[in-house]
């Protein structure tokens, strides 16, 4: 988390390499550095994958003769994918959101340094009652309040996730290459955004952390 949150400091923060571009062709900077759409940044760059790799993975073992059968009765691609393979998906976006959830509700170190003090989730804010108040009391109570919302939250998640799978056979994995520009158009735009998210804070970093007198 530490690394995360210096990489988009290097990247988006006031004396970052975003901001430096920005000043050198006298445009106005962009003033992000804490608030919530730093953290928010932050959050996707963790979970873009996480989401990504359970949805695909999920998606990509259904069968797929039952679009193809929606399409053969004369329902265009769109209506196909909105409803057979949108429904399909519901086990695997519902626990993808579950676990992005559980992931921000209990993240400490990106609210830490990216948010400044205008913001804390309740890790964030058990670490200033423990550490800068001494208020233990009120710290333990958080921690409990933490522990027994996350199990709630999980049995709500096993309960839903049971209620929501549907039996189906599974083929095994389907590749599926892009054929279409529109498909095409999608994966690219797909992949840039993984590069732009993904890539460029971590470039960030280590460009700064060469040209920076003190490497941070």
């Amino acid at each position: 988390t530490v690394v995360v949150a210096n990489a988009f400091t290097a990247l988006l923060g006031s004396n970052g390499v975003v901001n430096g571009w920005l000043t050198r062709l006298a445009l106005p900077p962009i003033e992000i550095e804490q608030t919530i759409w730093m953290i928010l940044l932050a959050h996707v760059f963790y979970n873009y994958s996480v989401a990504l790799r359970i949805i695909s993975g999920f998606w990509q073992n259904l069968s797929p003769s039952l679009p193809q059968a929606a399409q053969m009765l004369g329902a265009s691609p769109r209506r196909a994918f909105w409803t057979i393979t949108l429904p399909l998906l519901r086990p695997a976006i519902a626990a993808a959101a579950v676990l992005v959830f559980i992931f921000t509700f209990t993240s400490f170190g990106v609210v830490l340094i990216l948010g400044g003090p205008r913001f804390a989730t309740l890790e964030v804010e058990i670490y200033r009652q423990a550490r800068d108040l001494f208020n233990l009391p009120v710290a333990a109570a958080l921690s409990l309040v933490q522990i027994v919302f996350t199990f709630v939250l999980m049995v709500f998640y096993t309960r839903t996730q049971s209620r929501l799978a549907q039996p189906l056979k599974w083929r095994g994995k389907t590749a599926v290459c892009p054929h279409t520009p529109r498909q095409k158009l999608i994966v690219g735009s797909n992949l840039a955004l993984m590069l732009l998210l993904l890539a460029l804070p971590l470039l960030a970093l280590v460009l700064r952390s060469l040209t920076s007198p003190d490497g941070l």
